[in-house]
């Protein structure tokens, strides 16, 4: 079964509510991406198909498509990584707010 690259299909694949996925620029972005890539038509990488027979693809594609993907996804999990510290900077801030309210009440 082939998805759509849309945030509901993300959505259907990840079980992670669509709120949740809108509110990450990194996921945004990637669904972007994805769009932009099914648009592009396809690179001309078989070599040669006979009746019958697969089509032989050729290696430096087939490598640069995949380097492609994981570049990808490494941009991703970095762009969520740089997410994350933010957020746990931020909660950090309100726990130490916290706790010092509560320090200067007793």
């Amino acid at each position: 079964m082939k998805l759509k690259p849309t945030v509901a299909s993300l959505q259907k694949l990840t079980k992670l509510s669509l709120n949740t996925i809108r509110d990450r620029a990194w996921a945004l972005k990637g669904v972007r991406d994805l769009k932009a890539e099914a648009k592009k038509p396809p690179q001309a990488e078989v070599l040669t198909v006979e009746q019958g027979e697969e089509p032989i693809i050729d290696p430096e594609v087939a490598v640069s498509r995949q380097l492609e993907g994981l570049l990808k996804q490494n941009s991703l999990f970095y762009e969520e990584i740089l997410y994350l510290r933010r957020e746990v900077k931020r909660r950090d801030e309100i726990i130490e707010n916290l706790q010092g309210g509560r320090l200067s009440a007793i």
